[in-house]
């Protein structure tokens, strides 16, 4: 028997998101035995879906909006790093002695910093530029950008 894992990205809506295609093709490449499903969760069903995840039928998957918040109250475990976002984008399972657990993370805010370390050299400029984005960053890199803004994480903090 093949078991196949399942992956999911969560969202209301959720078609316009181009993760299926992109997770799909990594799996293909990788030749990996597993689907990446686009799941609409409406605002109101968000708790009934993480008990999904819970019961195994979902070894995880990306969270998009309107759900990025809500789900960081409502997992079991929470990434050390996340308090100040208050926002998760990835959700996993955690086993424990009693079933299965969610453990929750954001991938936002690293992937952000990480690209803008790419682009440009810590600056006076670049540190300008940072403030302005926080108008328009999405959730969960809001936080996190605003700290970078301030200096209270460095460059290699970053990085994960």
């Amino acid at each position: 028997m093949i078991h196949v894992k399942k992956a999911f990205v969560i969202g209301y809506p959720i078609k316009h998101s181009r993760s299926p295609l992109i997770h799909g093709h990594w799996l293909a490449e990788h030749g990996i035995a597993g689907s990446y499903e686009p799941i609409e969760v409406a605002p109101a069903e968000l708790p009934a879906f993480l008990d999904r995840i819970r019961s195994g039928e979902f070894v995880g998957g990306n969270v998009t909006v309107p759900h990025k918040e809500d789900a960081w109250k409502l997992v079991d475990f929470r990434d050390v790093d996340t308090d100040h976002l208050k926002a998760f984008n990835t959700l996993s399972q955690q086993p424990t002695a009693d079933g299965i657990a969610i453990y929750g993370q954001n991938t936002d805010l690293y992937g952000f910093l990480a690209n803008l370390d790419q682009q440009a050299r810590l600056g006076h400029r670049y540190r300008q530029r940072a403030r302005a984005g926080c108008r328009w960053c999405g959730t969960g890199r809001r936080g996190g950008l605003g700290a970078a803004c301030l200096g209270q994480r460095t460059r290699s903090q970053s990085h994960g």
